[in-house]
């Protein structure tokens, strides 16, 4: 595809190196080389959020992953709406960071972006009405949420996580 915008920079396994720099997950990258930089930053990200969702096959060309998850189907399978979600967050934090860099000179690390990617989607979740599954439960301990079974009901409880005694 002509015009395409690989992701690609390096290979995914040379990037647990590439990201840690000083101070734990900070990525910085030299004025001349800003779009290999978002690049790769992004790919960094992309690679963490994927696995969250069990899309550890998809590729890092955004044009790829969105003919990737075009042909998969839609439903109301939670890993499904997970997998649409995460995709959405990333795209937006990416870019918002991308922009912060660009037009403020502001950089956030790769943790801060992965953690406000993985809040943004946890934050959707529960405003959600879910069906009692082991799909769900599993899950909710990936994504730490707390979620409770109710007795007699084909729903999911959710709860702030304490004990109630």
């Amino acid at each position: 595809m002509e015009g395409v915008v690989n992701m690609s920079v390096v290979p995914a396994s040379d990037l647990n190196g590439i990201a840690s720099g000083k101070g734990g997950n900070e990525f910085e990258f030299g004025n001349s080389d800003k779009t290999k930089g978002i690049l790769l930053f992004s790919e960094i990200v992309w690679n963490r959020m994927k696995n969250l969702v069990k899309l550890n096959t998809a590729p890092n060309c955004w044009y790829e992953i969105l003919d990737f998850r075009l042909k998969r189907p839609i439903n109301k399978f939670i890993w499904s709406i997970l997998q649409r979600l995460i995709i959405g967050a990333s795209i937006y934090y990416i870019w918002q960071e991308r922009n912060l860099r660009t037009f403020q000179g502001k950089v956030r690390s790769i943790d801060d972006i992965c953690y406000l990617i993985q809040d943004a989607v946890r934050l959707r979740i529960l405003g959600l009405n879910l069906s009692d599954s082991d799909q769900v439960l599993e899950a909710a301990q990936v994504w730490d949420f707390h979620v409770e079974r109710v007795i007699g009901k084909k729903k999911i409880k959710f709860s702030d996580g304490r004990k109630n005694s």
